[in-house]
Protein backbone atom coordinates (compact mmCIF):
# COMPACT_ATOMS: atom_id res chain seq x y z
CA UNK A 1 0.00 0.00 0.00
CA UNK A 2 2.89 2.24 -0.44
CA UNK A 3 3.07 3.08 3.58
CA UNK A 4 7.10 1.59 4.09
CA UNK A 5 8.30 5.10 4.16
CA UNK A 6 5.63 6.39 6.92
CA UNK A 7 5.70 3.49 9.13
CA UNK A 8 8.03 1.78 11.33
CA UNK A 9 7.58 -1.67 13.34
CA UNK A 10 9.83 -2.16 16.53
CA UNK A 11 9.89 -5.02 18.48
CA UNK A 12 10.53 -5.16 22.25
CA UNK A 13 12.05 -1.74 23.42
CA UNK A 14 13.10 -0.37 27.05
CA UNK A 15 10.41 1.74 28.75
CA UNK A 16 11.67 5.07 28.29
CA UNK A 17 12.32 4.70 24.87
CA UNK A 18 8.38 3.32 24.62
CA UNK A 19 7.00 6.51 26.36
CA UNK A 20 9.75 8.72 23.96
CA UNK A 21 8.31 6.67 20.50
CA UNK A 22 4.36 7.26 21.47
CA UNK A 23 5.53 11.43 22.27
CA UNK A 24 6.58 11.20 18.78
CA UNK A 25 4.07 8.80 16.98
CA UNK A 26 0.61 9.30 15.27
CA UNK A 27 -0.85 6.14 15.41
CA UNK A 28 -0.84 2.47 17.39
CA UNK A 29 -0.96 -0.73 16.06
CA UNK A 30 -2.02 -3.88 18.27
CA UNK A 31 -2.35 -6.75 16.26
CA UNK A 32 -2.84 -9.32 19.18
CA UNK A 33 -5.16 -11.56 20.79
CA UNK A 34 -3.42 -10.52 24.29
CA UNK A 35 -6.93 -9.83 26.65
CA UNK A 36 -4.65 -7.14 28.83
CA UNK A 37 -3.73 -5.17 26.06
CA UNK A 38 -2.45 -1.99 28.65
CA UNK A 39 -0.13 -1.20 26.37
CA UNK A 40 -3.07 0.11 23.96
CA UNK A 41 -4.77 1.94 27.24
CA UNK A 42 -0.97 3.89 27.30
CA UNK A 43 -1.55 4.83 23.81
CA UNK A 44 -5.08 6.03 24.53
CA UNK A 45 -3.43 8.38 26.52
CA UNK A 46 -1.21 9.74 24.27
CA UNK A 47 -4.65 10.50 22.11
CA UNK A 48 -2.88 7.97 19.52
CA UNK A 49 -5.73 6.12 17.41
CA UNK A 50 -5.38 2.75 18.34
CA UNK A 51 -5.56 -0.33 15.12
CA UNK A 52 -6.66 -3.59 16.76
CA UNK A 53 -8.50 -6.37 16.64
CA UNK A 54 -12.06 -6.40 18.10
CA UNK A 55 -11.33 -8.64 20.65
CA UNK A 56 -11.82 -8.81 24.54
CA UNK A 57 -9.60 -6.27 26.10
CA UNK A 58 -8.17 -4.06 23.45
CA UNK A 59 -11.33 -3.95 21.46
CA UNK A 60 -12.97 -3.26 24.41
CA UNK A 61 -10.32 -0.11 25.55
CA UNK A 62 -10.93 1.39 22.07
CA UNK A 63 -14.09 3.61 21.69
CA UNK A 64 -17.17 1.87 20.50
CA UNK A 65 -17.22 4.53 17.88
CA UNK A 66 -13.62 4.27 16.27
CA UNK A 67 -13.81 2.67 12.98
CA UNK A 68 -10.70 1.14 13.93
CA UNK A 69 -10.93 -2.27 15.26
CA UNK A 70 -10.85 -4.79 13.05
CA UNK A 71 -12.65 -8.57 13.17
CA UNK A 72 -10.58 -11.54 13.32
CA UNK A 73 -10.97 -13.69 10.10
CA UNK A 74 -7.79 -15.65 8.30
CA UNK A 75 -4.80 -14.36 8.76
CA UNK A 76 -4.64 -12.54 5.18
CA UNK A 77 -8.13 -10.83 5.87
CA UNK A 78 -7.21 -9.61 9.16
CA UNK A 79 -3.97 -8.24 7.73
CA UNK A 80 -5.44 -6.93 4.90
CA UNK A 81 -8.29 -5.02 7.28
CA UNK A 82 -5.24 -4.03 9.47
CA UNK A 83 -3.46 -2.50 6.61
CA UNK A 84 -6.53 -0.45 5.12
CA UNK A 85 -7.46 1.09 8.94
CA UNK A 86 -3.70 2.23 8.69
CA UNK A 87 -4.24 3.28 4.92
CA UNK A 88 -7.08 5.31 6.22
CA UNK A 89 -5.26 7.22 8.56
CA UNK A 90 -2.64 7.85 6.52
CA UNK A 91 -4.88 9.44 3.74
CA UNK A 92 -7.32 11.10 5.40
CA UNK A 93 -6.97 14.25 8.10
CA UNK A 94 -10.85 14.33 8.82
CA UNK A 95 -10.85 10.24 9.62
CA UNK A 96 -7.51 10.53 11.64
CA UNK A 97 -8.71 13.35 13.70
CA UNK A 98 -12.06 12.07 14.83
CA UNK A 99 -9.60 8.73 15.49
CA UNK A 100 -7.88 11.08 17.70
CA UNK A 101 -10.71 12.46 19.13
CA UNK A 102 -12.19 9.44 20.21
CA UNK A 103 -8.76 7.44 21.45
CA UNK A 104 -8.75 11.07 24.09
CA UNK A 105 -12.25 10.81 24.84
CA UNK A 106 -12.24 6.64 25.45
CA UNK A 107 -8.93 7.35 27.37
CA UNK A 108 -10.51 10.01 30.08
CA UNK A 109 -13.51 7.73 30.02
CA UNK A 110 -12.11 4.80 31.16
CA UNK A 111 -8.43 5.17 31.99
CA UNK A 112 -8.52 8.23 34.04
CA UNK A 113 -7.82 7.58 38.45
CA UNK A 114 -10.83 9.63 39.18
CA UNK A 115 -13.15 7.12 37.07
CA UNK A 116 -10.97 4.54 38.16
CA UNK A 117 -12.51 5.57 41.72
CA UNK A 118 -15.70 5.81 40.23
CA UNK A 119 -16.02 2.40 39.10
CA UNK A 120 -14.48 0.85 42.60
CA UNK A 121 -17.24 3.03 44.60
CA UNK A 122 -19.47 1.40 42.38
CA UNK A 123 -18.56 -1.90 42.67
CA UNK A 124 -18.01 -1.30 46.72
CA UNK A 125 -21.78 0.06 46.59
CA UNK A 126 -23.12 -3.06 44.72
CA UNK A 127 -21.47 -5.87 46.49
CA UNK A 128 -22.38 -3.96 50.05
CA UNK A 129 -25.94 -3.42 48.78
CA UNK A 130 -25.84 -7.22 48.22
CA UNK A 131 -24.60 -8.32 51.64
CA UNK A 132 -27.16 -5.99 53.41
CA UNK A 133 -30.02 -7.58 51.14
CA UNK A 134 -28.40 -11.09 52.05
CA UNK A 135 -28.52 -10.11 55.51
CA UNK A 136 -31.93 -8.85 55.72
CA UNK A 137 -33.34 -12.29 53.77
CA UNK A 138 -31.12 -14.52 56.69
CA UNK A 139 -32.91 -12.34 59.17
CA UNK A 140 -36.27 -12.61 57.98
CA UNK A 141 -36.15 -16.40 57.80
CA UNK A 142 -34.49 -16.55 61.21
CA UNK A 143 -37.58 -14.74 61.93
CA UNK A 144 -40.69 -17.10 60.35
Amino acid sequence: MGLNPVITIKEWMPRNEVIERFGSSSAYLFPSHEGAGMVVAEALSYGMPVVCLDNYGPGEYVHPQSKLKVKHGCYNETASELAIRLFRLYSYTAFYQTEQRLAKARYNELFQWKCKGELFNAVYNAVEGEKKHANQSVNTMQTA
